[in-house]
């Protein structure tokens, strides 16, 4: 099973396949694990080179279609979904996968003169990895899941495990390191609260006088950091109150360990915490 959809900056979504009537996608690229830039430097003196760094590039999706039915009626409103320069989300689903990747249209062809219509849709995604549709939860309960439904057993087993101490762990299934969105809830007043990671050391402290019930979202995703305070329905721009040194958490693939202190001592009930992300994979 393969199914792709596209949705418009007004939040539009189209299938584009499984409706041969009106469209007919017969080719998409892009989908598989994007190209990376590798730098190296030269060794003066001696064979071969240094690895400097590397990352992804851009993702490149085409998609390549052929209009059926009221062809003119479809390809006008290919053009209302795929506009050019505007944001584009794509879904694709596959028997493994059901992931997404944000976009912006580069271009939207079409042979307009031809008996048979076809037309093209080539997208860029800055961010190359597809994200999972479905949105992960983990909490400072720290309870373990057993298992996930359907299941059939004969024998007992255990649902769910409750884990001891003031630590969070998160299981990032991803094939690359995640940001995520942290919700951190204030039970009683604090001075500060400081979150690490045990893993790596990395801290992220923030330095303010929050209040019993004020509210902190913390967005780890790349191209969209930000702290903000939520306090009585208003929102505030936290990043002011970042500690010199902090390194916005991200979940690298496996079991991350986080420990959490408030006003630098064990909080013991003082805060609620909570990780939302997504897994992201490389290709589908």
């Amino acid at each position: 099973m393969f199914v792709c959809k596209i949705e418009n900056a007004s939040g539009e979504v189209l299938q584009l396949t499984g409706q041969e009537e009106n469209y007919q996608v017969y080719q998409v690229d892009g989908l598989t694990p994007p190209s990376a830039q590798i730098n190296m430097s030269q060794l003066v003196g001696l064979d071969g080179t240094r690895f400097n760094s590397s990352k992804l590039n851009a993702r490149a999706i085409t998609i390549m279609l052929k209009i059926n039915g009221d062809v003119e009626a479809n390809r006008l409103k290919l053009y209302n979904f795929a506009r050019t320069k505007e944001k584009l989300r794509v879904y694709f689903t596959t028997d493994s996968r059901n992931v997404f990747a944000d976009g912006y249209v580069e271009s939207m062809e079409a042979r307009i003169f031809a008996i048979k219509q076809f037309a093209q849709i080539g997208i860029i995604c800055p961010y190359p990895y597809f994200s999972s549709i479905d949105e992960i939860l983990a909490d400072s309960e720290n309870v373990s899941a057993g298992f996930t439904f359907p299941f059939s057993i004969e024998t007992p087993v255990v649902i769910s495990e409750i884990l001891e101490g003031t630590g969070i762990v998160i299981y990032n299934d991803s094939e690359a390191s995640a940001g995520a969105v942290i919700n951190i809830r204030f039970i009683d007043d604090a001075q500060s609260i400081r979150l690490r990671n045990t893993n790596t050391g990395a801290d992220f402290e923030l330095d303010y006088s929050f209040l019993a019930g004020d509210v902190v979202m913390v967005d780890t995703n790349i191209g969209q950091k930000s702290i903000n305070l939520i306090r009585n329905g208003a929102v505030t721009n936290l990043f002011s109150a970042l500690v010199p040194g902090s390194t916005f958490p991200v979940l690298n693939a496996g079991a991350n360990h986080f420990e959490y202190l408030v006003d630098d001592t064990d909080p013991d009930g003082q805060v609620e915490i909570q990780f939302r992300f997504r897994n992201v994979y490389r290709g589908v």
